[in-house]
């Protein structure tokens, strides 16, 4: 049969809508095509195949008909269109386009065909620029709060500079939301990071810069000229600060007080972590702040002040006694650069309090912690800890979400200073109070604030953080000190079981106990531990046995909520059983490199779990258990309701199939992490991932 034919009976078919059938014909005309004609015959195809939804083999024939004439407007012409059925005008317009710029009329031997399909073109283009424009229109007509909302939305899904990359890629949605961007962002934290970089970049951010934004950050910025050139921008543009961070940016005197000098009276937050080439000192910048209530001064440790920061601190040390108005200090300088005391005189007001341990060649700040207490007699957080790493907009992991909920309470309410420089009534306010492991001190010096505090603390930490190091001795007069409103208490130093036996006993509020690396502690401290007990955890406690852990579980945890146990002797195959029984009120349970467990010990505790059941159970983590984990034992995770956290990370048996089971029975999982698990392959990934918010693997 004739070409021809085939494309006769193909355009009768699409015309009663027979689909498939001109499709058929069409392939069929292909074959015994003439050459000229092939084009025409592509078109039809693609429109049928356009017609049925088939966008992709719609569009390989129309690029087919661009491929072999190239001169022609039809293949432009169809490619167009099928982008416009899509709503895609962007692409529909460059097709358009590209079509105009390639179409010979003079090539063609019917002029007036081409001629009307060059006009058809034209015309297509039009339509797709109308509806484009008004896809923007709707766009510039959303509300304020809806676009508040959206940017909120993209910030929260990047970290810190993700955040600004999304909103700066905003910026080109129209010009609404050019001029409404600064404004939706102003009550978030603006963090800018290696300024001076990219020129492009920098100008896209600066976009974001205007007299809304109440909060801004510079990190790591290299060189003094593009620290000045940020500064200088943030000044014109930034005229209502009031937070300001600066994080490991090279600068100088001459960069920051021209700048403070035009917004510091407007700052109550200042942090700065400068290097230790920065000729930046304390006394000036509180001098040029006089409305802070929040400041922090971090410096890269050095062994040695110069000469003029020496005779500086010395000056203002002995000559600047105004009050200030902080409630929020986290300091780390030298005795050289300035005396710790000297600056607290001069905060009567202050009530969270963090100051770093440095070593003798750095420095160290000898201060008697109970002189914190004389000199702030409104302090209530106090942490004296080893480093400032961490101290940030995001607090130390130490710090709860109640305290960062405080500070901000603090900050929005300070009032005036008055000039009680001394706390003479000895009315303690101290509720929270950490104790780092620190080398060449001892708890006799922390003695007098403890006994002072005893009846006002809610939370102590103390030795947390040793790691490997020699544990602080020295804890005596411990034992003879009665918490009564002590709720969390976290220990790792050296202090005997009878000490601490004797402190428990005297903790009748205590909710939230933890030893860590305390291989001397055993069985007896469970006899002084309060009934009401909601979170325990061991960690390296050699000393506590199998027996004795479970029978306090068993007997005494009636409202244990959650539990965590971490390269313990003590926890075994027949301690799960003890945590199955008393599952009923847990909420939490943490299982971490535990070799004395198996596989056997882990199927008598899920096993016990899903006959309680254990129904108010939302994390269970098996982490680092080597071969114990197994698809036996994640077939028992089930009938709990409320799990919405597991983690088997380093489960070496683990495969495929068990990671899909697990996902399976328990369609209300949020979280599942697997890392280091060997056995698993990217399929049961996938899988995972279609099925839970969130699956972390490495």
């Amino acid at each position: 049969m004739a070409w021809n034919k085939h494309y006769n009976n193909g355009s009768a078919a699409l015309n009663h809508h027979d689909y498939d059938c001109a499709i058929q014909q069409m392939t069929m005309a292909i074959e015994a095509f003439h050459r000229n004609e092939l084009v025409s015959i592509l078109d039809v195809r693609a429109e049928a195949y356009s017609k049925k939804m088939d966008f992709k083999s719609a569009l390989n024939d129309a690029r087919d008909m661009i491929h072999h004439a190239p001169e022609s407007p039809l293949g432009y012409l169809r490619a167009g269109d099928i982008y416009t059925v899509q709503c895609n005008y962007g692409e529909a317009i460059d097709i358009y386009d590209l079509g105009l710029l390639s179409t010979s009329v003079t090539s063609d031997s019917n002029i007036t065909v081409v001629s009307e399909q060059v006009e058809l073109i034209k015309k297509r283009k039009q339509e797709a620029e109308a509806k484009q424009y008004r896809r923007f229109d709707f766009m510039q007509v959303l509300p304020f709060d809806v676009i508040s909302l959206i940017l909120e939305e993209l910030g929260n899904s990047n970290d810190g500079q993700g955040g600004i990359e999304m909103w700066v890629t905003c910026l080109d949605v129209c010009r609404r939301w050019r001029e409404v961007i600064p404004r939706c962002i102003s009550t978030r934290h603006l963090n800018i990071k290696s300024w001076g970089k990219d020129e492009k970049y920098d100008q896209r951010v600066a976009q974001l810069l205007g007299p809304y934004i109440h909060s801004i950050g510079f990190s790591n910025i290299m060189t003094s000229n593009a620290t000045r050139s940020a500064l200088n921008l943030m000044i014109d543009r930034c005229q209502n600060i009031r937070n300001l961070e600066f994080n490991l940016c090279q600068m100088t005197r001459e960069d920051m007080w021209p700048v403070l000098r035009r917004i510091g009276h407007h700052l109550t937050d200042l942090r700065i972590k400068v290097a230790p080439a920065s000729d930046l000192t304390v006394d000036p910048l509180m001098k040029l702040c006089p409305n802070l209530t929040s400041f922090t001064f971090q410096q890269i440790r050095r062994r040695f002040a110069t000469r003029d920061q020496q005779e500086a601190a010395s000056s203002n040390a002995s000559t600047d006694t105004s009050l200030l108005s902080i409630t929020y200090l986290s300091v780390d300088v030298s005795q050289n650069i300035l005396p710790i005391e000297s600056l607290l005189r001069r905060c009567p007001k202050l009530r969270y309090l963090i100051i770093p341990y440095r070593p003798e060649r750095y420095g160290r700040q000898r201060i008697a912690p109970e002189l914190v207490l004389d000199l702030c007699p409104d302090l209530e957080y106090f942490d004296f800890q080893a480093s400032l790493a961490q101290d940030s907009y995001t607090p130390p992991s130490s710090i709860t979400t109640s305290a960062v909920r405080k500070r901000k309470q603090l900050q929005e309410t300070s009032s005036s200073v008055t000039n009680n420089n001394y706390n003479n009534n000895n009315t303690e306010k101290l509720r929270e109070l950490y104790i780092a492991n620190l080398d060449e001190h001892s708890g006799d010096i922390f003695m007098n604030t403890l006994e002072r505090t005893q009846h006002t603390l809610e939370r102590l930490h103390i030795g947390v953080g040793a790691g490997d190091e020699e544990l602080m001795g020295g804890w005596t007069r411990f034992g003879g000190l009665s918490f009564s409103n002590l709720q969390s208490f976290r220990c790792s130093v050296a202090c005997s079981t009878v000490l601490l036996v004797s402190m428990l006993r005297q903790c009748p509020q205590l909710k939230d106990l933890e030893f860590i690396d305390v291989p001397n502690i055993n069985d007896l401290v469970f006899d002084a531990v309060p009934v009401h007990l909601q979170r325990l955890a061991l960690s390296h406690c050699h000393g506590i046995s199998e027996i004795g852990l479970g029978k306090f579980i068993r007997d005494s945890a009636r409202q244990l909520h959650e539990i965590e146990l971490t390269q313990c002797r003590a926890v075994g195959d027949g301690l799960m059983g003890f945590l199955a029984e008393a599952s009923q009120s847990l909420h939490t349970i943490r299982l971490v490199d535990n070799p004395r467990v198996t596989q056997k010990g882990l199927l008598w505790l899920v096993q016990g779990l899903a006959q309680t059941p254990a129904v108010h159970l939302h994390t269970l983590v098996m982490k680092h258990m080597q071969d114990a984990v197994t698809a036996s034992v994640l077939h028992g995770v089930r009938n709990l309701p409320n799990l919405k956290t597991v983690d088997i990370s380093g489960s070496y048996s683990v495969t495929d199939v068990a990671v899909q089971m697990v996902v399976d029975q328990n369609p209300q999982l949020q979280h599942l992490i697997v890392n280091n698990c060997i056995m698993i392959t990217q399929l049961a990934l996938e899988y995972a991932q279609d099925h839970v918010a969130h699956v972390v693997a490495d």
